[in-house]
């Protein structure tokens, strides 16, 4: 009986110490697993981007413009595709256009930079899908400064957007946006 009895206290502890051990090392071996995972990714995430960037520098002078990554930059800052597209995008999400002008070309060493003064009135989400539309332009567009302001603090008010933009062009084109 008693020799049963240790046996079964054997197991017991055995059963207990499997329990632990998958229990405490699972959930850790897990988040191991998913955490490899991730740099995997990362990793295939950078080489396509070296991959994509060194593809740029080989396209750059077949290009008409100068790459950086693969994305062009224009040779002129000719600005008028680029401001009448903000005004459609503006237009097609019913914003009342307050400004939409370009400034002074700022020349660089490696690219220049135009900035765009965007300035609008209308309702939030609104303004959140125009502001969704900028990261698909064709062209390179920077937002260096935004600022929200309403005049009243009811639900459902205008707000009034002020955006200063940038684009790029490369040195040497410039001339009036």
């Amino acid at each position: 009986m008693r020799g049963d009895r240790g046996h079964l206290a054997i197991l017991l502890v055995l059963v207990g110490l499997v329990a632990v051990f998958v229990v405490m090392w699972l959930p850790g071996h897990r988040q191991r697993l998913a955490r490899s995972e991730l740099i995997e990714d990362r990793e295939a995430t950078v080489h396509r981007m070296r991959a994509a960037i060194e593809a740029g520098k080989a396209d750059t002078a077949e290009s008409p413009g100068a790459t950086e990554g693969g994305v062009s930059l224009p040779r002129a800052p000719d600005l008028g595709p680029l401001l009448q597209q903000l005004a459609e995008d503006l237009a097609a999400e019913s914003l009342e256009i307050r400004q939409l002008q370009a400034r002074a070309v700022v020349s660089g060493v490696d690219f220049n930079r135009i900035p765009v003064i965007v300035q609008f009135a209308g309702p939030y989400a609104a303004c959140l899908r125009f502001l969704a539309r900028l990261e698909v332009q064709e062209r390179i567009v920077r937002i260096d400064r935004i600022d929200i302001a309403s005049t009243s603090t009811k639900p459902g008010q205008p707000l009034l957007v002020d955006i200063e933009l940038s684009t790029f062009c490369q040195p040497g084109g410039e001339g009036s946006p």
